[in-house]
């Protein structure tokens, strides 16, 4: 049964180890996988990002082109417009020429000498040359230079449709390796990996329980042989002691008889289950490791000890500091409730959260919570509770009023007395700074005031940073920092040093 037992650990520990090979071969596929998808998501998102910058793209184009042909449309429509006003200007100017003209002729019909008249007659007809010339050049010339710019503009429109569709070409084929089968192919292939890596790793799992299963019945065999062993001592010592005392008396035949039977004995024995030298060693191991953990449990208990008394000790210092604080924080709480009422008393009082809750229990809930302690009582639990259950109970008396319970004062005597609290404490121990957060928004000018002395005489020692909007405390700060928000939604901190 062991050596069986033995085989199938064997085989499980092989099987086991075939997995965790196969395992660490998908999970290198898996790790190579989620590499090709991580480069496909890579490659996905820079054609996005072309995408992105072609749509860009076209649509600049395409207001460029759009704005090229109004551009074009406004030029025509301006030299249409112009060419109407050109063609008005000439006809004044000629009109002009003619009545020129038209002088300078009744002028030649007074002139008696041929040769001059002729003279005058060709100047007047060059100049009538000249005057109709010029218009048609200037035209021309100005259609030329129209057509050259409407030539131009019609051609950078061609380039700019010819960059679009060069653009939407890059768009489609972008938009194709978004949308290829790789990505898709890709992701079932992880998906398998990783449902095989998961079945090898449940596989695994399985064999473990099995051969965590083998490694208890080993140990219970072995169990079985000490306990066969200490027989087999046991057997051996009163065979040696009964052979001793009979010898004598047995005879050759009788004594032969007894050692055969011993023999048999031996022989069962040992097929019930030999002595395996690998069994002696694993005990030895065994006892070993218990002896070392029977060690490590020996310290670990008397480190218990030592810092049971030192939390003993430091919980003895801890009261002992926490009474004399709470004496000081007490009698200088007293004394600044009174400068801040101009009266008045006021104390801090431990008391017992358990004991003060049972006054408020009916009969009944007495009862259930009597039988709860009951059922838990014991030294630990006796320390938690005295641990938790205490409390500080804040008493105060306002001067001329006969109201001592602290929820029926007002809410600027609620602010006051919390603030006494608060600077009977910082007295105890002054800290560097402290942030107070409109503390004085209940108090009136003359409580004010007093909080205002309050805070410069405790700001020998601690620096107070205070958000106010109380005029009292402002005066007696020594700069002052404001917040103000200007148009666009924009804080602006101004500050002011004040000088006493």
């Amino acid at each position: 049964q062991r050596k069986g037992l033995e085989r199938k650990k064997d085989e499980l520990t092989n099987q086991i180890k075939k997995l965790e090979q196969t395992i660490t071969k998908l999970s290198e596929e898996l790790e190579e996988k989620e590499k090709e998808i991580t480069k496909s998501k890579k490659k996905f998102f820079e054609a996005q990002n072309k995408i992105e910058e072609i749509l860009d793209k076209r649509s600049r184009l395409n207001d460029k082109l759009a704005e090229l042909k109004a551009q074009i449309q406004i030029e025509q429509n301006l030299s249409s417009q112009s060419s109407k006003t050109f063609l008005a200007v000439d006809a004044e100017k000629l009109e002009e020429e003619i009545e020129k003209i038209y002088s300078f002729l009744k002028e030649l019909l007074k002139i008696n000498n041929l040769q001059e008249i002729r003279e005058r007659i060709q100047r007047v007809i060059a100049r009538i040359e000249r005057i109709i010339n010029q218009p048609s050049q200037e035209a021309n010339q100005t259609d030329k230079l129209k057509e050259e710019k409407l030539n131009k503009l019609i051609e950078e429109c061609t380039q700019v449709e010819k960059a679009l569709e060069e653009l939407n070409k890059k768009y489609e084929e972008e938009k194709k390796f978004l949308y290829t089968d790789q990505n898709q192919v890709n992701q079932e292939k992880l998906f398998v990996l990783e449902k095989n890596l998961r079945n090898a790793k449940n596989q695994v799992e399985e064999l473990k329980n099995q051969l965590r299963e083998a490694d208890w019945n080993l140990e219970q065999i072995g169990r079985d042989i000490e306990e066969i062993k200490e027989n087999i001592t046991l057997t051996g010592l009163n065979y040696n002691e009964l052979k001793k005392e009979t010898e004598k008396e047995l005879t050759e035949t009788e004594s032969r008889g007894m050692e055969d039977k011993i023999n048999r004995l031996k022989y069962k024995i040992e097929e019930i289950g030999g002595i395996d030298e690998l069994t002696l060693k694993e005990y030895e191991e065994t006892k070993e490791r218990y002896e070392n953990l029977s060690e490590k449990l020996q310290d670990l208990i008397k480190a218990k000890k030592d810092l049971k008394i030192m939390i003993d000790q430091l919980t003895k210092e801890i009261r002992v500091q926490f009474e004399e604080n709470l004496e000081t924080i007490n009698e200088n709480f007293n004394k600044y409730f009174r400068l801040l009422f101009n009266g008045g008393r006021a104390s801090l009082k431990q008391v017992s959260k358990t004991k003060k809750l049972l006054d408020d229990y009916t009969e009944r809930e007495k009862e259930i919570y009597q039988e709860k302690e009951q059922e838990n009582q014991g030294e630990e639990k006796e320390e938690e509770t005295e641990e938790y259950t205490k409390g500080i109970e804040i008493k105060a008396s306002l001067p001329g009023k006969k109201i001592k319970n602290l929820r029926m004062f007002s809410g600027g005597e609620k602010a006051l007395t919390s603030i006494a609290l608060l600077f009977a404490i910082i007295s105890a121990a002054p800290p560097s700074f402290l942030v107070l957060d409109e503390v004085d928004a209940t108090l009136d000018e003359s409580n004010a005031q007093r909080f205002a002395r309050l805070l410069k005489e405790f700001s020998k020692d601690t620096q107070f940073i205070i958000i106010t909007h109380n005029r009292e405390t402002m005066n007696e700060a020594d700069i002052l920092y404001g917040v103000t928000m200007e148009e666009g939604g924009v804080s602006k901190v101004l500050s002011l040093k004040l000088e006493k």
